[in-house]
């Protein structure tokens, strides 16, 4: 998970692919279970959604077997929704997300809820819902959560959503502070998307 939050996918997945033998080996199916999302996440970050997809239905049949709460598979249910996404399925996938977010409001350990409500956010500002957009986006960025990632791709989020509404004095202050929090760790996977965010920024 490191290697992946450096920007290494590639050692991300086979450190992680290992992660998830020895754990299901030792019997240990919820440490399996947080290695083969995060696997997931970091195939779809190299690009390869038919192994990405994989690994959520396959988390998803994991913890369906355990006594978990109810909102622990929404780190499967979300790389589901990303790899729809990346498909051009935009709208299935807000269905999707929209639906596993229903189902408890509840902060979960296993994945961050802001960063499925900054997802949600970017979706509808692809189906133009600009309003609804802004209005999610900001709830993202509200929501009390220490993971770093999500703070910046909530933020970047906010920024697109703005944007899209023609606030870009207001994008622009979101997508600078999005890049300014993602250099300042080691956590540094989201940079290039925030120089990017930012760059285009009129």
């Amino acid at each position: 998970m490191a290697a992946r939050g450096a920007g290494d996918p590639t050692a991300a997945v086979e450190l992680l692919e290992r992660a998830v033998a020895l754990a299901e080996t030792g019997g240990y199916p919820t440490v399996a279970n947080l290695a083969l999302v995060a696997c997931g996440y970091a195939q779809l970050d190299r690009g390869e959604l038919g192994a990405a997809e994989q690994a959520a239905y396959r988390a998803t049949a994991q913890v369906a077997g355990l006594q978990l709460e109810p909102h622990a598979p929404l780190g499967a249910k979300v790389l589901l929704v990303q790899v729809l996404r990346a498909r051009g399925e935009t709208q299935r996938a807000l269905t999707e997300l929209e639906a596993a977010l229903a189902v408890s409001d509840v902060p979960a350990l296993l994945f961050p809820r802001r960063q499925a409500l900054a997802h949600r956010a970017g979706m509808l500002v692809e189906l133009g819902r600009t309003g609804d957009a802004v209005a999610a986006a900001r709830e993202a960025v509200a929501l009390p959560a220490e993971d770093v990632r999500a703070r910046v791709v909530a933020l970047r989020a906010l920024g697109a959503a703005l944007s899209a509404a023609g606030a870009e004095v207001e994008a622009r202050e979101a997508f600078t502070e999005a890049l300014t929090i993602a250099r300042s760790t080691g956590q540094r996977s989201e940079v290039a998307a925030s120089e990017r965010a930012l760059a285009g920024c009129r």
